[in-house]
């Protein structure tokens, strides 16, 4: 397969980030929020496209678990230089928290869920200082299927103007040493970002640093296709982790965020097969058999 090729794309942009007007009201929620308020103790670090809005949202329905006013914070990626008062203002208030402890007889608990976490090389060790006794969640999808989607995800936003093709052969050249520093510039941490298409998908390598810092009690992996096909269990699995009541047995919700976007031609989907499988390999032993996917065929 010609891997060279940079026809650029010319497609109808489906979505557009958080305008500046919302991203104003938000600023202005903030301000407004800030005092005393309950600190995170679960984080959701990603992998972004794995299905982590839909956690997000099944979390969020647990009465012991109060979500903050955006889903994406970006404390420890990008915002890591804002103060911690600002940050915290994206939580509920110790009153509420409290309150809403009084009325379940039981303790409650905040979230941070920003799938950038589980990249970035310093968001490991940020996490780590700000609260040494997090309890991180971990959602890992096909890697291929994943770095396809990202990629789908980029031109959908406006970002990504190559064809695949040429998108993941100038990711080399985008990004140097991608799991070690983002670089400098703004350019160089946008494309750390959102062309980390094959590299986000090396889940060995993101997992080995997140190891290092939390103990094994401390980390639960989710495979996205069995969250997908049993969901009930899975909740069961991070009830426990949590020490939090059962989640209710309710009707399952459809999946949010889903992508929608055509199959790979055979020969891009046979070079991902390629380019990720000592990755794939590396954490199919790291974490068992649920996280063994097979040949990817888009």
């Amino acid at each position: 397969m010609d891997m060279r090729t940079e026809r650029p794309l010319h497609r109808r942009i489906l979505y557009r980030p958080r305008s500046f007007i919302a991203t104003a009201r938000l600023e202005a929620l903030l301000a407004i929020r800030r005092g005393d308020r309950l600190s995170p103790q679960i984080f959701i670090v990603g992998a972004q496209k794995a299905g982590t809005t839909s956690l997000f949202r099944d979390l969020a329905s647990h009465p012991q678990i109060i979500a903050p006013v955006a889903k994406e914070v970006h404390q420890f990626d990008r915002h890591h230089m804002r103060p911690a008062e600002n940050y915290l203002a994206h939580f509920p208030s110790l009153r509420d928290a409290e309150d809403r402890r009084r009325q379940l007889g039981a303790p409650v608990m905040t979230m941070d869920c920003t799938p950038y976490y589980l990249m970035h090389p310093d968001a490991a060790a940020r996490i780590s200082a700000f609260c040494p006794e997090a309890k991180i969640i971990v959602m890992l999808r096909d890697p291929c299927a994943r770095a396809w989607s990202h990629y789908w995800h980029e031109v959908a936003r406006g970002f990504e103007i190559l064809e695949p093709e040429a998108a993941f052969a100038a990711e080399p050249e985008r990004i140097v040493e991608p799991h070690d520093r983002v670089g400098p510039g703004r350019q160089a941490r946008f494309a750390h970002q959102h062309y980390s298409y094959c590299a986000r998908s090396e889940y060995d390598v993101q997992i080995s640093r997140w190891q290092a810092l939390f103990g094994h009690d401390r980390l639960l992996y989710i495979a996205t296709e069995r969250y997908q096909n049993d969901p009930a269990a899975e909740r069961d699995r991070i009830a426990a982790f949590l020490a939090i009541e059962p989640f209710a047995r309710t009707q399952d919700q459809r999946k949010l965020n889903e992508g929608r976007y055509p199959a790979p031609a055979p020969a891009l989907a046979a070079w991902l097969n390629q380019r990720l499988h000592r990755s794939r390999e590396r954490t199919r032993a790291m974490l068992g058999p649920d996280f063994a996917w097979p040949t990817w065929r888009g």
